[in-house]
């Protein structure tokens, strides 16, 4: 049985005056297109009338993959703010670069640059502590010329003997130090009168604090201020009493020799993003108090105070590399003869300072 919407197929037989008047229309319709159609080439070239291709002319080439830097971090802290810019404002991009951050500690990201599982650590002394033991790997270049650490202690907590008997939170690098330092200072003795919980950052210093358990931390700008909104208070300004590397970047000497390129428009990004940070203090103390959760005012605080120990020229100082050597040699045994270029190499970071006309 037919669809209903489909007519039954029959044979038609078409009458023969309508048969010639089909033969006529088909030979006219025939006729009309050979009068429109080209003449095809005799030798088998394009048709008449077509645009020859150009002579040697490319397909237009895709662009380049971006190549990857993969950041290492111990935490997210303000004194990686050049990093976020780089990476937030386009100007990684910019240098054909794509940014991956992992949050990774200070103590375990030497080895992993060292096997290639990430490319820039976040601690250039943790970088040298393993250097100092044989690791393949180099500082190149310094974000910061000094150190804005300060301890930050609980309300209670006004002199040297009511710090005696509590815990002070800090990472395992840098902080330590100067928390050592500060300690000394005091009159205390370190790990007698005052033990230490070591954190992951400044941030996790700054939770540890919140929780009440510990009697201090020891933070950066801008988790001061937002300790001091909190009721905490300045306890002891630590900066100014060594003479240490303060966010010195590292990488493997893998990455120096075989991925220059990388690194050098790496170097080119973290100067355009600190010139940004210069540039541009409102939108800046805008992306601090975003990405930090702080208040407008507590955002322009940690901006001036970062913006004034800022690098302008990245060089890293062969004489706080020595003190810190001294420094650790005091606390931990570490060795003092070691030869400098096994620990800092900043042939790129030259390159890219002729090429910016920076010195």
């Amino acid at each position: 049985m037919p669809h209903p919407f489909v007519a039954p197929r029959r044979l038609v037989r078409l009458a023969p005056a309508l048969r010639a008047a089909a033969a006529a229309l088909a030979a006219l319709s025939l006729a009309a297109c050979a009068a429109q159609a080209p003449a095809a080439p005799a030798s088998g070239g394009p048709p008449a009338g077509a645009a020859p291709a150009a002579s040697g002319q490319a397909a237009t080439a895709a662009p380049p993959e971006p190549r990857l830097i993969r950041f290492g971090l111990p935490s997210l802290a303000l004194s990686y703010m050049p990093m976020y810019l780089a990476d937030e404002q386009g100007i990684f991009a910019q240098h054909g670069l794509r940014a991956e951050f992992t949050i990774m500690e200070t103590n375990i990201a030497p080895a992993a640059m060292d096997r290639g599982e990430t490319d820039i650590a976040g601690s250039g002394i943790s970088a040298i502590d393993y250097a100092l033991q044989g690791g393949d790997v180099r500082v190149f270049m310094r974000l910061f010329d000094q150190s804005p650490w300060t301890m930050i202690s609980r309300a209670d907590i006004q002199t040297a003997a009511d710090l005696r008997g509590q815990v002070v939170a800090t990472s395992a690098s840098t902080p330590r130090l100067f928390a050592i330092a500060g300690l000394r200072h005091l009159g205390l003795i370190p790990d007698e009168d005052v033990r230490f919980m070591t954190v992951g950052g400044t941030a996790a210093a700054y939770a540890a604090l919140l929780s009440n358990q510990i009697g201090a931390a020891v933070v950066t700008p801008p988790f001061d201020s937002k300790a001091k909104s909190q009721g905490y208070r300045e306890f002891l300004f630590l900066g100014n009493l060594l003479a240490l590397p303060y966010v010195d970047l590292p990488t493997s000497k893998a990455n120096l020799d075989q991925r220059p390129d990388v690194i050098k428009d790496t170097i080119r990004s973290l100067f355009e993003a600190m010139r940004w940070w210069r540039d541009r203090p409102d939108e800046t103390i805008a992306a601090i108090a975003t990405k930090f959760e702080v208040s407008p005012s507590e955002a322009k605080d940690a901006y001036d105070t970062f913006t004034r120990i800022m690098t302008k020229t990245g060089d890293v100082e062969e004489e706080s590399i020595r003190v810190y050597i001294e420094t650790a040699s005091q606390v931990s045994g570490a060795r003092r003869d070691v030869p400098l270029d096994s620990l800092v190499d900043t042939r790129l970071l030259h390159e890219v300072q002729a090429e910016l006309g920076i010195k």
